[in-house]
């Protein structure tokens, strides 16, 4: 939205900005009361902020894991922290999967922004029941381990990479 002054006022990018955004897409209820969302997921979506997002974040995830699943597809999963955690192991294991040869030394990897100080303890809460409730058994298996109260970012990033 670069040179767009009107919407960079209105949605900077901070963490005022990330509300006021999360806030204007939540009145969009139009999900929510759709014929996928069951009256005890619509509950726990209440209280997520970004609860658009965050149903399709998960629904995205579910189906990825079905469709590999029932397509039998070859599939590396990725969590974004294992890129600064480990970049060149990572790296090499993307390579390995998709049976490619590194070429030259890349460009350096810099880690994304972080965003878990823009939730409250009580929304990462919130947050984690509603994933913990409506992910597959395979997506929740990737974001159990996350620390939904500190320390990990309260909506964690799932890579994937498939051949």
């Amino acid at each position: 939205m670069r040179g767009n002054a009107k919407f960079t006022q209105l949605f900077p990018k901070n963490s005022t900005g990330f509300h006021r955004w999360c806030a204007a897409d939540d009145m969009n209820r139009d999900l929510i009361k759709s014929r996928f969302v069951d009256h005890r997921l619509r509950e726990s979506m209440q209280s997520v902020p970004c609860f658009n997002d965050f149903f399709r974040y998960t629904q995205w995830h579910n189906l990825a894991f079905a469709v590999s699943h029932e397509m039998a597809l070859p599939t590396m999963i990725l969590h974004y922290h294992e890129y600064s955690d480990d970049f060149e192991n990572t790296r090499d294991r993307i390579l390995d999967f998709l049976d490619l040869t590194r070429v030259g030394e890349g460009i350096e990897f810099h880690s994304g922004k972080e965003y878990r100080d823009y939730y409250t303890l009580e929304q990462k809460v919130a947050i984690k029941s509603f994933l913990q409730e409506f992910a597959s058994a395979e997506t929740w298996e990737q974001l159990k381990d996350y620390d939904y109260g500190a320390g990990q970012p309260a909506l964690p990033q799932i890579e994937r990479v498939a051949s």
